[in-house]
């Protein structure tokens, strides 16, 4: 027979798989965004500075941007 503190500890247990997969896509996804501005520093510095090359001229690049809902 289940006792009925099982049931309890199996959604509990649950809930803190999905919040640990969460935080980890939205570590992955931080981090994708983070490269992406690197990237686009580096770029606008070198255009800036004259360090750009020919085969790689000055162009806008896009950057993802993402609105925070956290305050």
């Amino acid at each position: 027979m289940v006792q009925s503190g099982s049931g309890f500890y199996l959604v509990n247990l649950i809930l803190a798989i999905v919040a640990m997969s969460y935080d980890d896509c939205q570590k992955r996804e931080q981090a994708e965004i983070e490269e992406e501005y690197a990237a686009a520093l580096v770029h606008m510095y070198a255009c800036l500075y004259g360090a750009h090359t020919q085969l790689e001229p000055c162009r806008t690049l896009p950057i993802r941007t993402r609105i925070s809902s956290r305050t």
